[in-house]
Formats: structure tokens, C-alpha cells, sequence
């Protein structure tokens, strides 16, 4: 488990790194995160060799879920916000101290924590996953990046659903002009989720209810 010395020295440097605008480029008309390949120097984790390229994508996933919930502001305080989630991972939910991701009961743990509604299904069938498409509005999934060779790894990606269908963030895309990018609208979600790779396994499914003030 990390230091709380080691957590706040996380915190109180990755805020400065943040704040340089370099790599932070969520903004009212962008305000989703999908260049976690460019966040290497964001530290998360006590392993050497963890980062926030290489194992932040959980973190990343659930931001970008709340971020669609109206949970997250798109200018103020964004970046306090964010380094304090990131301590909670750091905390609770990493894998091996980073090297090997964010474990799914500690994203699991947080989301239920801090949204009024959500469903997790493992290793869920297309049946499964049309009804989840149906029943939630933003969905966190854990997938592995290749489900003939374990050792490439897996992935955290964020889904949400506006009128235009479902949308992948974070998820390897880019656009026509080389710029980190969210996935075209899909009519389902498992064709969204299953257009990230042809090889990938999709281990879990976190489904959330849209945040409603007059609920």
C-alpha cells in the first residue's frame, strides 16, 4: 500500500504538471480525457514503473464517466478534483502498486460509493449487455486488450450514450487529424465496446444511472 507521504507528494506535484496545461486538455468544449499516452509523467502508484500512461486508464474511465454524469466541473477545480481521485485509487485501488493497473473492486468500490445507481456485470453476454445498454446511461468497462495473449495487458474505457448512440473514450482512437479522440457513435453498446479491438475479452461491465438533482 503506498505512504501517505508518498500520496501527497503525488498530489502536490502532479497538480503543478497538471496545471501547465500540457497534457489536462479537458475543456467545456472537450471535457472528456483521451490521451492517457501522453500522461507519463503524472505519477499514480508506488512501482517505478507506474504512471499515469501506463496505468491510469481506471482513473481516467470513471473521470470520464462523472464527467458525462454532471459530476465534474469543466473549468474550476477541475485538477484538485482529479489528484484527489487519483489519491483514492492510489489508496484502495491499485494492482501490484500501479504496475498492473487499478484492480475492478476498487473501481467498483468508488463508483458505488459516489453515484446513486450502478450494476456490475462480469463477463457479460450480448443479451446482457444490450439490457445494460438499455437500462444505464454511462458505462466504466474492464476489457483485456487481447484475449490470446494475457500479457498485453487490459484496459479501462468509459461508454456513454447521448442520442447519436454510444460512444468509447479513451479508447485507442484517434481522428483524421492525429488528435486523441472519442469513437464514432455505435447503435449498441457491445458493437461500441467491440470495436476498441478484434481480439479483445471484455471482463466487466459497471452500468450507471445518469445523475438527477431532483431525484
Amino acid at each position: 500500500m503506498i505512504t501517505l507521504k508518498l500520496s501527497k507528494k503525488h498530489s502536490k506535484d502532479n497538480e503543478k504538471l497538471l496545471a501547465a496545461g500540457d497534457i489536462f486538455h479537458a475543456s467545456k468544449d472537450e471535457p472528456y480525457i483521451e490521451n492517457q499516452e501522453e500522461w507519463g509523467s503524472i505519477a499514480y502508484g508506488w512501482h517505478p514503473r507506474s504512471n499515469m500512461s501506463h496505468s491510469g486508464c481506471g482513473v481516467i474511465a470513471v473521470w470520464n464517466a462523472f464527467v458525462f454524469l454532471g459530476k465534474i466541473p469543466t473549468e474550476e477545480n477541475r485538477i484538485q478534483l482529479f489528484t484527489k481521485m487519483m489519491a483514492f485509487f492510489e489508496k484502495y485501488g491499485t494492482v501490484l502498486g500501479g504496475l498492473a493497473g487499478t484492480s475492478l473492486p476498487g473501481v467498483y468500490l468508488y463508483l458505488k460509493k459516489n453515484t446513486k445507481k450502478s450494476h456490475i456485470c462480469v463477463c457479460p453476454g450480448k443479451f446482457h449487455m444490450r439490457s445494460m445498454g438499455i437500462n444505464y446511461d454511462a458505462f466504466v468497462v474492464m476489457l483485456l486488450n487481447d484475449r490470446k495473449k494475457l500479457k498485453k495487458g487490459m484496459h479501462y474505457v468509459c461508454v456513454t450514450k447521448d442520442e447519436m448512440g454510444f460512444k468509447v473514450h479513451n479508447g485507442y482512437k484517434k481522428n483524421r487529424m492525429g488528435k486523441w479522440s472519442e469513437s464514432r457513435a455505435f447503435p449498441a453498446l457491445d458493437d461500441a465496446i467491440m470495436d476498441i479491438g478484434k481480439n479483445i475479452f471484455i471482463v466487466a461491465v459497471i452500468g450507471i444511472k445518469k445523475y438527477d438533482e431532483n431525484s
